[in-house]
């Protein structure tokens, strides 16, 4: 086995070796990583395993830094999933960055190391055939919320498309300058979704509540090897009264099982607003940080510390539900 490195591979490559992975998310396929690339402008590096003259295996890579320089998943950031793709890459990959680097940062990963941290939890829920069969398990309380919401002729959810994007941030920012935070669609993050649905608009799904005609609500979806992944969210806080949270997980869990899924991700973060929705299970991801070099474990130091005060800073802000009503219990 043997790993080259290269600065891009063809789509159809990439694609055919995404699909050929059962499980593979959004965030491993081509068109994830190349919208990274053109809103950010990182060069990639990414390891190639060929056999049999077919592409077996790849992981995308960055380098960072200026006191050490460091590794990282390409999508660093913005990305649910820095693993590659395909059987023993990622060891191919270190056994090569670790003569090359100071230090690999792998990021998040649902497989623990030595030495790693732990990052996030994220909840998936199994989905059934039918979704009325999916509400018979959810609290009496919920189910009610959930009619009503869906049966109301003022509330219309519609699917949303590229020009909806900007509807969609700015609900987003208007549920985060709630809690005088600015939220994650910053300038470069908005260009990569822009890129990600003029690259392949059958990934993103966006839906968008309306109530009289005015938007109070959006939810923005990944979607991909029979898995909906809900990666944000956003709402008019003045219209939080009318549960337009309530209402879209519903309509987008309704969705997934008309689609066939099999899952629904609620990716990263364990908030009280997802165990009402009954996941029923549960993902560890680990932040793996390899030091290489004298410089290298410097700064694994330096980012096991910043790692701590950003999961202080997490746990302040994402202890408590941003979507349902108050009064939900925190789980202990």
């Amino acid at each position: 086995m043997n790993l080259d490195w290269v600065e891009s591979l063809p789509r159809e490559a990439w694609d055919d070796l995404w699909a050929r992975n059962p499980g593979a998310t959004p965030f491993q396929t081509w068109s994830w990583h190349q919208a990274c690339r053109e809103a950010f402008g990182h060069r990639p590096l990414i390891g190639v395993h060929r056999g049999q003259g077919t592409l077996q295996g790849l992981i995308p890579l960055r380098v960072d830094g200026h006191l050490w320089r460091v590794v990282r998943g390409y999508g660093w950031g913005p990305s649910d999933d820095l693993e590659g793709l395909g059987g023993a890459v990622c060891e191919l990959a270190g056994e090569d960055i670790a003569g090359r680097y100071d230090l690999w940062d792998r990021g998040e990963s649902s497989h623990q190391e030595a030495g790693s941290l732990v990052q996030s939890t994220r909840l998936l829920l199994t989905l059934p055939s039918d979704f009325e069969s999916y509400l018979s398990t959810l609290s009496k309380s919920l189910r009610a919320d959930i009619r009503r919401g869906l049966r109301d002729p003022l509330n219309q959810v519609r699917e949303g498309t590229a020009t909806d994007l900007p509807v969609f941030f700015h609900l987003h920012e208007a549920r985060w300058r709630k809690r005088g935070l600015p939220g994650v669609f910053g300038e470069r993050v908005r260009r990569l979704h822009h890129a990600l649905w003029s690259l392949d608009p059958s990934i993103a799904k966006l839906w968008i509540l309306e109530r009289g005609g005015h938007p109070i609500g959006a939810l923005y979806a990944l979607q991909g090897q029979g898995t909906t992944y809900f990666y944000q969210s956003g709402f008019d806080p003045s219209a939080s009264k009318f549960s337009p949270g309530t209402v879209l997980v519903a309509h987008v869990i309704r969705d997934a099982i008309e689609r066939r899924h099999h899952t629904f991700d609620f990716c990263r973060g364990d908030e009280p607003y997802k165990r009402r929705w009954k996941p029923d299970r549960e993902v560890t991801q680990w932040r793996t940080i390899l030091p290489y070099t004298g410089m290298g474990r410097l700064g694994a130091a330096w980012i096991h510390r910043a790692h701590a005060v950003e999961m202080q800073i997490r746990a302040r802000f994402e202890g408590g539900s941003l979507w349902s009503k108050p009064g939900i219990p925190k789980r202990s």
